[in-house]
């Protein structure tokens, strides 16, 4: 642990190649995600958590009842990491939600198929999120919407290299994942998976 956050270092045969993952020491506290050259940087924050201590079990950062309707993991990954939210309840206005603060480097923000891709000023996909899938206590697998609010957010699915993309037009921004509040059995897991591109 240091400064408050928790290492969550690629495999060294990667180091350089990956982006790598620092998650906060209290589960209501900001992760941070750096592309591989450190030239891009995002600052996810999870609302609706508590000041929850981190704890350590087989690999995975725990926050037991860090979140206000459930427990919240982190699963180190190779690229990234990616989040287990487990809702007991459904969440307040039935979705999951997270400030995404734009540290550093990024120059638009581009929404496909429920993907989130963070570009740099050559429009290169350099940080994502990827789209979550929830699994609810019958096994059932529920699509999520994923929304982007707060900045400016491209939606073209074309090939995003060399072209003019807005700029975000704020510091931050949200995105909230949602899903048909009929369609699912509590308790569930939410997986939004944070991590590099592989653009290089």
């Amino acid at each position: 642990v240091a400064n408050g956050s928790i290492a969550l270092e690629p495999a060294s045969a990667r180091v350089g190649q990956v982006a790598s993952a620092r998650v906060s020491a209290l589960a209501n506290g900001s992760s941070v995600l750096t592309s591989a050259d450190g030239a891009m940087q995002i600052a996810p924050t999870l609302r609706g958590t508590r000041p929850v201590s981190a704890q350590s079990s087989d690999g995975l950062v725990v926050y037991p009842g860090g979140h206000a309707d459930g427990d919240v993991v982190v699963r180190p990954r190779d690229d990234g990491a990616e989040d287990w939210v487990l809702l007991t309840r459904p969440p307040t206005g039935n979705a999951v939600e997270y400030d995404v603060a734009l540290t550093n480097g990024v120059a638009a923000i581009r929404k496909v198929a429920n993907t989130v891709e963070f570009l740099d000023a050559a429009g290169a996909p350099r940080l994502r999120m990827a789209p979550p899938s929830l699994v609810d206590a019958d096994c059932k697998t529920v699509a999520v919407d994923v929304k982007v609010t707060g900045c400016a957010v491209d939606t073209d699915g074309a090939s995003p290299y060399g072209k003019r993309h807005p700029a975000p037009g704020s510091t931050s921004c949200r995105i909230a994942l949602s899903w048909p509040p009929a369609a699912v059995k509590y308790p569930v897991s939410l997986d939004p998976t944070w991590s590099s591109t592989n653009e290089m």
